[in-house]
Formats: C-alpha cells, sequence, structure tokens
C-alpha cells in the first residue's frame, strides 16, 4: 500500500513539474516575443499597423507574382482565390510606356471609405520593390503612385510597371491571418506584465519539483538497492546526444516561427507540444543521471570511460607483446628512412623514369615479403586447426619459414607431438585398466559362484540349528551382493572404455521413464516417498539405445531409492528446449553430502560416510558412462541435502532410427 501511494505521489509530481515546465517554457517564448517585437516600447495602435503593412505586403506581392509572370485569367483568379475572404482590399494597376495607368484588377472585401492605402509598387523586370510611405487616394489619381515612384527611384525600369496597392479593412470582417494576429496582440498587450508573475512562479515551482524528484530518483528492490532502469543503461552520451537533437529541433522550429509576425494557432500548439517534449526529456536526463549517480555508473557507464578502458587495454596488450611489436615497428621504421633518404637524394633530379622504376621494384619487393608473412600466417592458422581437431599426428611444413614464425611452427608441431603421446598414455592406461579389472572380476566370479552354488546347496538341507540357518542366510545375501558388485564393476569398465555396443533407435524417454517409475512404485510407497512426474502432453522422442537408457533410469531411482529421506517427495520432470530434451530427477538425501557433484560421479563414491548402505558407488558412475556414450550430458547438482541429476539429449525428429 505505501508503495502504491508512493508512486502516485511520485507520478502526480512528475506531471505537476511537466506542466509547470511547459507554463515556464511558453512563458518565457511569449516574454522573449513581446521584447523582441518592441511590445514593451510601442503602443497598441503602433504595432498593429506594422503588423497590417507586412501581411499586406506580403499578400501583395503573392498577387503580383502572377501578374508580372503571365497577366491572364488564369492569374486574374489566382488572384482573386488569394485575396479573396480577407481583411484587406487590393487594386492592380499596369502603366506601359508613354500610355496612361489602367486599373487591371480589383479585389475588394469591404467598402473604401476613408481610408487612405499604402501601396506596392513593382517594376516589369520580375524585380519587385516596395516603395512604403506614399498616401494618395488610388481611386481618383492612380498615376500619383508611378510618379512617386519613379521620383524615389530613378533607376526605375523603362517598361510595363505593375503597382498592387492595398489597404487594411476596419472591422476585421474575415477571421483569416490578420484576424488572429490582431486578437494574438491584443492578448499580449493585456498580459504583458502578468506574464512576469507567471514566468518566475512556475520555475520556482518546477525548480522545487525538480530538485525533489532528482533526490528522489531510483526504483528500490526488497533490499533497499536502487534499481537500474533500461534507460539509465544507455551510455550518457547518446542520452544527452538524444536530447541535444531533440533541443536543436525545437530551437529550429522557434527561429522559423519568431516574432508575432509568424506565430499563429497551429504553432502555438506545436510549441505547446514541444514544451511537453522538453519538460519529459529534461527530467528523464536529470533523474537517469542521480539514478547514475546513486549506483556509481554515471561514469562507468560513458561511452568515454569505456574508451579509456579499451585504451588502458590496448596499450597494456601492447606492452606484453611488445618485444614481437618492436620488430615489426624497426622494419616500418627502416623502410620509411630508406624511401626518405631516396626521395631527398632524387629531389633534383628530373629522371621520373628511374624513379617510378625503383619505386616499383622497391614495392614488389614489398609485396612478395607480406605474401610470404600472409602465407606463414595461414600455415600457423592450419596447424592451429588441425591440433584444435584432434589431429595430433599433423606436422606443419617449416621449410620455407625463417624466423619468429618458425619457431612458432615448431612449438605447435611440438605440442601435437606431446599431446598425442599423451592420448595414447592415457588411452594404454585405460585399456590396461579395464582389462586388468575384467580378469580379476572374471578369476573372481568363478570361486564366487561355487560358494553360491554350495550356500544354495546347503539352504536346501534339512538343518535345526538356529544358528547355521541365521549363518546361512547371511551367505546368501553377501554373495549375491557381491556378484552384483562385481557385474556392476564390469559392466562400469565396459561403459567408460566404450566397448559397449550401441542400438541406435527412436526412444520416447516418456514411456521407459513412466515404466521405470511403475517398477519402483511400491518400493518408494514403503519408504513412504511421494513420486510426482512432470511430461509435456507432446511426445518427445531421442535417438538413443532402450536397454541402455533403461538402465540409466533404473540406476538413478535405485540410487533415489537407498538414499531419500523418507517422507519426502520425488519429481521426475521430463522437458523440452528448442534442440534438446531433458529428464530430471529430484530428491532430498536423507544424510548431509558433503562432496561435489564430480566427486560423488566417481567409482565406488557413496554419499553415506558411514557406507552402512547397500550401495556400491557405481551407479552414478555407470550412468554417467552409459548417458555418454549416447552421446548425452550428465549434471549432477548438490547443494546441501538436495540432489539433482540432469539427462540431455539432443532431441529427435522423425520416425527413422
Amino acid at each position: 500500500m505505501k508503495k502504491k501511494k508512493r508512486g502516485i505521489r511520485r507520478a502526480s509530481a512528475v506531471i505537476a513539474f511537466i506542466l509547470l515546465t511547459s507554463i515556464a517554457f511558453l512563458s518565457a517564448v511569449f516574454t522573449l516575443e513581446m521584447i523582441d517585437s518592441q511590445i514593451y516600447r510601442n503602443s497598441q495602435e503602433e504595432t498593429a499597423a506594422d503588423f497590417q503593412e507586412q501581411i499586406g505586403s506580403y499578400l501583395a506581392a503573392e498577387i503580383f507574382s502572377d501578374f508580372v509572370n503571365y497577366d491572364t485569367e488564369d492569374a486574374r483568379s489566382c488572384a482573386y482565390s488569394l485575396a479573396d475572404e480577407t481583411n484587406f482590399n487590393f487594386y492592380v494597376f499596369k502603366k506601359s510606356v508613354d500610355t496612361s495607368v489602367e486599373r487591371i484588377c480589383t479585389i475588394e472585401n469591404g467598402n473604401l471609405g476613408s481610408v487612405i492605402p499604402e501601396y506596392m509598387a513593382i517594376v516589369g523586370n520580375y524585380d519587385s520593390y516596395c516603395y512604403p510611405g506614399i498616401s494618395i487616394d488610388v481611386l481618383n489619381s492612380p498615376e500619383q503612385i508611378f510618379t512617386e515612384v519613379e521620383e524615389q527611384d530613378a533607376n526605375l525600369s523603362r517598361g510595363d510597371i505593375y503597382a498592387v496597392a492595398f489597404f487594411p479593412l476596419g472591422d476585421l470582417t474575415y477571421h483569416d491571418d490578420l484576424y488572429f494576429k490582431m486578437k494574438y496582440i491584443d492578448f499580449a498587450y493585456k498580459t504583458r506584465y502578468a506574464i512576469f508573475a507567471v514566468l518566475a512562479g512556475s520555475t520556482i515551482g518546477a525548480v522545487i519539483l525538480l530538485v525533489t524528484l532528482v533526490r528522489t530518483a531510483g526504483k528500490k528492490d526488497e533490499e533497499g538497492r536502487i534499481q537500474r532502469s533500461f534507460i539509465d543503461k544507455i551510455p550518457l552520451e547518446l542520452y544527452g546526444l538524444m536530447l541535444y537533437i531533440v533541443e536543436a529541433c525545437v530551437a529550429g522550429f522557434l527561429g522559423n516561427i519568431w516574432g508575432f509576425y509568424g506565430t499563429n494557432i497551429g504553432s502555438l500548439a506545436a510549441i505547446v507540444i514541444l514544451a511537453v517534449l522538453t519538460a519529459t526529456l529534461l527530467l528523464a536526463f536529470l533523474m537517469s543521471c542521480s539514478v547514475r549517480h546513486k549506483t556509481k555508473t554515471l561514469w562507468s557507464n560513458t561511452l568515454l570511460c569505456r574508451f579509456v578502458k579499451w585504451l588502458k587495454q590496448a596499450l597494456s596488450y601492447i606492452k606484453k607483446h611488445m618485444p614481437f611489436i618492436y620488430k615489426g615497428v624497426v622494419i616500418a621504421l627502416g623502410i620509411t628512412f630508406i624511401e626518405f633518404i631516396g626521395v631527398l637524394m632524387l629531389e633534383d633530379s628530373y629522371n621520373w623514369e628511374w624513379i617510378f622504376l625503383v619505386f616499383l621494384v622497391e614495392k614488389a619487393a614489398l609485396f612478395l615479403i607480406f605474401c610470404i608473412i600472409l602465407a606463414n600466417l595461414n600455415q600457423l592458422k592450419q596447424g592451429g586447426e588441425k591440433i584444435a581437431e584432434g589431429d595430433y599426428d599433423y606436422q606443419m611444413d617449416t621449410s620455407h619459414m625463417r624466423g619468429e614464425f618458425k619457431n612458432y611452427a615448431e612449438h605447435l608441431n611440438q605440442i601435437g607431438s606431446g599431446m598425442q603421446t599423451a592420448l595414447d598414455e592415457r588411452m594404454k592406461s585405460e585399456h590396461f585398466k579395464t582389462e586388468l579389472i575384467t580378469n580379476v572380476s572374471h578369476d573372481i566370479k568363478t570361486p564366487l559362484t561355487s560358494i553360491i552354488n554350495y550356500v544354495d546347496l546347503l539352504t536346501k538341507e534339512d538343518v535345526e540349528n538356529p544358528k547355521v540357518q541365521e549363518y546361512l542366510e547371511v551367505l546368501t545375501r553377501q554373495s549375491a551382493r557381491l556378484k552384483k558388485l562385481i557385474e556392476d564393476l564390469i559392466e562400469a569398465s565396459k561403459a567408460s572404455s566404450g566397448v559397449l555396443k550401441v542400438n541406435w533407435e527412436k526412444c520416447v524417454p516418456e514411456v521407459l521413464l513412466t515404466q521405470a517409475a511403475g517398477e519402483y512404485e511400491e518400493r518408494l510407497q514403503a519408504k513412504n516417498l511421494e513420486l510426482v512426474i512432470h511430461h509435456p502432453e507432446e511426445e518427445l522422442s531421442v535417438l538413443a539405445d532402450g536397454r541402455h537408457l533403461w538402465r540409466v533410469f533404473d540406476n538413478l531411482l535405485n540410487n533415489i531409492y537407498k538414499y531419500a529421506q523418507p517422507g519426502t517427495r520425488v519429481y521426475l520432470d521430463l522437458e523440452q528446449d528448442e534442440k534438446n530434451v531433458s529428464i530430471i530427477f529430484r530428491n532430498v538425501s536423507k544424510n548431509p553430502l558433503h562432496m561435489s557433484g564430480e566427486e560423488l560421479q566417481e567409482r565406488f563414491v557413496r554419499g553415506d560416510s558411514s557406507r552402512n548402505t547397500e550401495g556400491s558407488g557405481l551407479g552414478l558412475s555407470i550412468a554417467r558412462s552409459l548417458t555418454e556414450l549416447m552421446n548425452g550430458t550428465f549434471g549432477l547438482l548438490i547443494d546441501g541435502d538436495f540432489f539433482k541429476v540432469t539427462l540431455t539429449f539432443p532431441h529427435h525428429v522423425g520416425n527413422e532410427s
């Protein structure tokens, strides 16, 4: 509940900060626009008149452009379309050489009244000029336009001259740009002093909220540690660059619409959106910097820090291999020195053919040396790949190698020979060990068989002495156990040496696992062990030997039966990922397992230190060897008394064996 309330308060503070920052941003933009437009110096009437002149001149220039280029009915149609339903009246005049003035277009949206219009005169060579400050009566004496223009501009072309006269309507009948601009200016004059209070208040409130949000930035986990989000893991320079690009776009947009004469309802809406975006990005950036500072990743999570670390590692790596690099540097400097001397000797020579010939000979020699070096490197690469693939008999030809390359090749050859010798010795030792165990086991089985047979004969005799009967039971039990131990030992030796035959076939682990669990169900229930099996609905198959896979399951369930804590659950899970099928056995051991999984998989190693159970210590070893024989992996995890075995086999798709 507290976390929920804290989250609501934080979200409210973020929204309030964005709102106040947007208001402050808009107030600042509005204030700067008013200062730039001299709202605080000029009267409202002067500002409105100045704006009327500018927008009227713009429309007049557009109208002129059509007439001066075309002067057709289409041009007049465009002019009417452009100036229709605006708060201006327009008159277009034309004066040819030695002819009187002709009114060729009239666009009136209101009565002329007693207003004295301003005009815009354009010369016929397509250069446009605005001549302000000339007041005339357009309807009664339009010739005065051209007279006064010629007086002001002695260079006026002698040809067709166009003039566009315009004046604004007094009542702003139409809702055009002029209408909205005048409303905007009226609002500016009414709020030109109150805006300072709004700017100051919103700025102070935004700063207070910003400090609060930055200080409390970062979500904590249950242990009180601050967790970094995805944004906090972005390199700081990239985050700052993104913020800079957005702010540059904002500044460019404001530059294009700066001033009252470029501001309209669309641009105001865009400014509001940009203000919200700017406030959001700025808050996110500062809060991310706070989280980075608290988690001590402000410096480490920067591209500069990564570059410095990489540079240190590169310099350390170069320093480590400096003896070899030194030789290359000396050779490069030697070649450069020879070329420099050659340039000095041939500086004043004009025999360019000789210079070019020397240059070609030198580069050909360097190219040949470079090719030899690449060939040596490729040969070393091939030798390393052969050794990595297990071909220890492979020997590189060093007859064409020189210097360090030859030394490295000889070292690789020696490594391959040494590994082959070690492998041969290991194989010989394993073979001898397996043969010894097999022979000894067979030698033991012969007298053991006789012992078992004679004990069996004795048990069939009518023996009345209870002591003798007890001794016979012990002999029967222990001889059977010894026989099982010898059989396990022989099988373990065969499995580890890889001499067992594998009959590859499609196997369904779920079926074998269910059958094996069914055979052990009563024995497990006798020890109050609850068996829980999980498997997916679809059928999973692997390519293995059914007999060996059954023996693996049998060994693992037998191990669970012997060593699991009574009154606990035994879990058998069948899982699948993209490429593999996993069979997982989990249980709780009744004895603490003070050893690693690797130690427990060794032969004759058991989990009970007292060794008072029936096990031989070979079950897990046999299971692992058989699993690896079928191209599977055998994983054993021990955590206190928790015991987990994971068998992993490649998923087999299809019906073929």
